[in-house]
């Protein structure tokens, strides 16, 4: 039996607005700074806005040290690339 494999691209998946919000919106629950910095890697080349991302803070100095992305960082980005926050209200752990 011969599987056939396919390479797997995460830009296949980020054609709508939605898609892209939905995974923005999954990796900040996981409040790690090192898949943050790659998914905003990965919506800048779906949105073909690669230069502005860079403008904006998202250079091979933070994508190398994820520690030293800070949250202004974050903010300045994903405005560069149309992207912003809303707060709600977390539901109490029982």
């Amino acid at each position: 039996m011969n599987v056939e494999l396919h390479k797997w691209d995460i830009q296949d998946h980020l054609k709508t607005d939605e898609d892209i919000n939905n995974y923005l919106n999954a990796v900040l629950e996981e409040q790690d700074n090192e898949l943050l910095l790659e998914v905003l890697k990965d919506i800048s080349i779906a949105k073909n806005m690669t230069k502005e991302a860079q403008k904006a803070g998202l250079t091979d100095e933070v994508l190398n040290d994820p520690a030293s992305l800070s949250f202004p960082t974050v903010i300045q980005i994903t405005r560069a690339l149309g992207i912003g926050f809303h707060t709600y209200k977390l539901a109490k752990d029982k």
